[in-house]
């Protein structure tokens, strides 16, 4: 949603926040931002926060749908928690990098310590323009050595994970990446049979510093759905996918 630098008068009908709520029923992401254009950031933030709270969160999962960083800043600490805690890392490290540093430290707080590092050294290490800034950090990756069975216990149990992924990353000891298997693959495999047996080993691997111009070159030279990012180091550390280009 573009960025309305003049605060116009806006107050918040029953029959408005109706027709928000059907339009996100009917995930019509053309409608929504049809809706929210023409208003100021912390009126966006007043109608998110008028939202019920399931509705709300299916706005923020809609496919595609930005929430502007500076609407972002005008939740209450409370919704800021809630809704940087439904989106992916990638959108993140966007909404934070169009920030001032004042209002990008105040949503930095809100994040856990442990993530609120990694944003700051992906802002830090990364150029502007770099895959590092696109990826997202949630992805699925397991030990060379594991069993299919092993995988899918594991992908069952653990809470960081993307919502939807199509493949899963195999490394080695080192977190270097040495092949990838469709997730559907895995669910069609024996529980006894080992991951590496069953990998594609000539996986894509896109460079942390590789500039997204290339990026998106490379997904569409090589029909790319998705691709592991890796450091200078070569261990992987995200994943960009169609949808972050």
């Amino acid at each position: 949603n573009e960025i309305k630098s003049k605060k116009i008068e806006f107050n918040i009908s029953t029959s408005y926040l109706d027709d928000l709520v059907d339009k996100i029923d009917k995930k019509d992401l053309s409608a929504v931002d049809s809706l929210l254009a023409k208003l100021h950031p912390s009126d966006i933030a007043e109608v998110i926060s008028n939202l019920p709270e399931k509705k709300r969160f299916e706005l923020i999962a809609l496919e595609n749908f930005k929430i502007n960083p500076h609407v972002i800043v005008e939740l209450t600490d409370e919704l800021q928690k809630d809704i940087l805690e439904k989106i992916s890392s990638d959108r993140i490290v966007q909404i934070i990098e169009n920030l001032t540093d004042e209002k990008k430290d105040r949503v930095l707080t809100k994040i856990p310590l442990e993530d609120k590092n990694l944003f700051e050294e992906t802002l830090s290490t990364y150029p502007e323009n770099s895959a590092a800034r696109i990826m997202q950090r949630e992805f699925a990756a397991i030990p060379q050595d594991w069993s299919v069975g092993q995988t899918i216990d594991y992908l069952r149990e653990t809470n960081e994970l993307p919502k939807e992924f199509l493949e899963i990353f195999i490394i080695n000891e080192l977190n270097i990446p040495v092949g990838s298997v469709p997730s559907s693959r895995v669910l069609r495999t024996s529980r006894e049979v080992k991951m590496n047996s069953i990998m594609n080993s000539n996986k894509f691997l896109i460079p942390a510093e590789m500039d997204q111009e290339q990026v998106a070159y490379n997904f569409e030279q090589y029909n790319l759905f998705s691709a592991g990012v890796v450091d200078s180091n070569h261990k992987l550390i995200g994943m960009i996918t169609g949808d972050d280009i």
